[in-house]
């Protein structure tokens, strides 16, 4: 089959829907590739039908985030996880699908990883009200970028790849000509696109529950490749711990640079994915990089030195990763203060609404969270 795209990285499929190879330097081979699929892909299966045979022949599909997001959002599915499992995968079964997980092991991986997910649903939730805001904001209104700019004085949790993109629509905002290479349309627009509801196709309101829940999904999907090269790292780690030699001499295990990202979102995989890619460095951390050859090379010297000065936080860095709950809540609650800080009411109402939802039942096993 052909495909149209005006980017290496990026397929799009005769019906919309987007093949993403999130990896920067990455050869971009069709064969033997984990597809990770969004919501929408894995509630709508025609998108299959479009690959080529090459492809279903040799790939398998990773449902777990779709699942994942199926399980913080709705509750007809955490309900009876096992009849919703089935009938979102019997389409692609009986298609000759391959899918990676073991189906029968699905809801109690749910279950055992809430607190977890709940906890990174949160935090993107979280950076998705500071880009709302950043692109709501009135002429004359800086106090978002403020809290932008100052988010790395903070002790919270902090996902560079989310801060690169509020500084990218930081930017767009100001300079709303600028346009990415082989465009028409101008880049800004990706934003509006991507934080204005949808009110006809999904019912959404600018700032309620829904809209920037959905947001939240997108981000988790986006940086899925950082969990999953977590996990490898995690594992080379537990291995030099077992063998009694430095994490460092250990090769990492790069399997997980088969992973390809399904989704149809046009700004998700048109803006977000196509600016900020992962790489992969020398000394095995994956980190999310602007791609500044899409730009005008001022317009690309003007973002780095601004993603620059926004995740300058080592200087500033006190606190330590934790596995200690209390720490992690009390982070949590930092961030959702500095992003809802000098916010209307009913944006605040409707944050609150998710942090009592999303994350307050997975601590409040384990102590008495407020």
């Amino acid at each position: 089959m052909s495909y149209k795209s005006p980017y290496d990285r990026i397929k799009i499929l005769q019906d919309g829907t987007a093949l993403v190879w999130p990896f920067l330097g990455q050869k971009i081979s069709m064969v033997k590739r984990d597809l990770l699929l969004d919501n929408n892909a894995m509630i709508r299966s025609n998108w299959y039908d479009a690959l080529p045979d090459e492809m279903k022949n040799t790939c398998q599909l990773c449902v777990f985030q779709a699942m994942e997001e199926q399980w913080v959002s709705n509750p007809a599915f955490s309900e009876d996880p096992c009849k919703r499992i089935e009938q979102m995968t019997t389409p692609f079964l009986d298609k000759g699908a391959q899918i990676a997980e073991d189906l029968l092991r699905l809801p109690e991986q749910l279950k055992s990883t809430d607190t977890m997910v709940r906890k990174s649903w949160m935090t993107s939730y979280l950076y998705a009200v500071l880009l709302y805001r950043i692109h709501n904001a009135r002429r004359n209104d800086n106090k978002p970028k403020q809290l932008l700019e100052t988010l790395k004085y903070k002790q919270v949790p902090r996902f560079g790849g989310l801060v690169i993109l509020c500084t990218i629509a930081a930017y767009l905002k100001d300079n709303q000509n600028v346009k990415m290479k082989g465009d028409i349309k101008k880049t800004y627009s990706y934003v509006q696109d991507f934080t204005s509801a949808k009110l006809k196709k999904k019912k959404e309101q600018d700032g309620d529950v829904a809209y920037l829940r959905n947001r939240a999904g997108d981000f988790c999907l986006w940086l899925l490749p950082l969990k999953l090269h977590a996990k490898a790292d995690y594992e080379r780690r537990a291995i030099a711990d077992a063998s009694k030699v430095p994490f460092e001499t250990l090769a990492l295990d790069t399997s997980f640079l088969k992973a390809l990202t399904v989704t149809n979102d046009k700004a998700l995989h048109s803006f977000i994915m196509r600016c900020i890619p992962f790489e992969l460095k020398n000394n095995f951390k994956l980190e999310p990089v602007f791609d500044g050859s899409h730009f005008a090379p001022q317009d690309a010297k003007n973002i780095n030195d601004l993603i620059k000065a926004n995740t300058d936080w080592q200087q500033y860095k006190n606190q330590q990763v934790t596995v200690n709950l209390k720490d992690q809540y009390a982070a949590q609650k930092e961030l959702f203060a500095h992003v809802t800080d000098g916010a209307d009411n009913y944006l605040v109402s409707e944050a609150t609404k998710v942090w009592n939802d999303w994350l307050k039942p997975g601590f409040t096993s384990a102590f008495n969270a407020d």
